[in-house]
């Protein structure tokens, strides 16, 4: 997408909430995108560098479609989970923090940007959300395939507790997987959840250099990508 230097590339929030969206529109002016919000879905009107839409409030089919026909990611929010296909953009769970919307915006509006997951067969995603292959030049960062974790182009061994873990995991991505819920999946008690997520810990987080299996206090474990 060619814009000039005089020219901030063009975004849309879709909004219902009048609040929301002028928070959202000031988000991202800070990102240099000079965003517009609607409380209806308006037609195509040239390329977009991101969509911001309200999952609540619009049909999730009409958000990708008008993602698709401005050549724009999408950056949907909900209260319930929905998942995209790999290629579309990424969900937001509500409630969200503004620096979370911040860095997955940024994720977005980064063309050249890797991915950072892909799970492919065996993975909890529905087979309309099954990853496509990308590009030897946009390897995700984690991939997980057939109990195979790569970790920045280097194979990681897992063992099968530690495939149904991070499996289960990444399925309840952005929400905190109670240990009670853990244990069961692994069919020993709380301490070897402990354990399991220490050598998850060590085998993705160490490589990456940031942390992304998070303790919530009193709950259980969650996953941020």
């Amino acid at each position: 997408m060619n814009h000039t230097s005089n020219t901030p590339p063009r975004g849309l929030i879709l909004c219902a909430d009048s609040r929301l969206s002028r928070l959202l529109e000031t988000e991202l002016a800070y990102l240099g995108v000079a965003a517009r919000a609607t409380e209806s879905i308006p037609d195509p009107d040239g390329e977009l560098c991101l969509l911001v839409a309200d999952g609540d409030a619009f049909p999730v089919s009409d958000c990708l479609e008008l993602a698709e026909a401005c050549s724009c990611p999408l950056l949907l929010f909900g209260r319930e989970v929905t998942e995209l296909p790999f290629t579309a953009g990424i969900f937001l769970r509500r409630p969200f923090g503004l620096d979370r919307l911040e860095e997955e915006a940024r994720r977005l509006l980064v063309p050249t940007a890797s991915p950072l997951w892909a799970m492919a067969s065996g993975s909890p995603l529905p087979p309309s959300s099954a990853p496509a292959t990308p590009a030897a030049d946009h390897a995700p960062a984690v991939a997980l395939a057939d109990g195979v974790l790569t970790v920045l182009g280097k194979p990681v061994p897992l063992t099968p507790a530690e495939t149904a873990l991070l499996e289960c995991l990444y399925a309840h991505r952005g929400e905190a997987v109670s240990r009670e819920e853990l244990a069961t999946l692994l069919g020993g008690g709380s301490n070897s959840v402990e354990v399991y997520i220490c050598k998850l810990r060590a085998k993705i987080e160490k490589p990456l250099g940031r942390r992304m299996i998070l303790t919530v206090r009193g709950k259980g474990y969650r996953l941020e990508i």
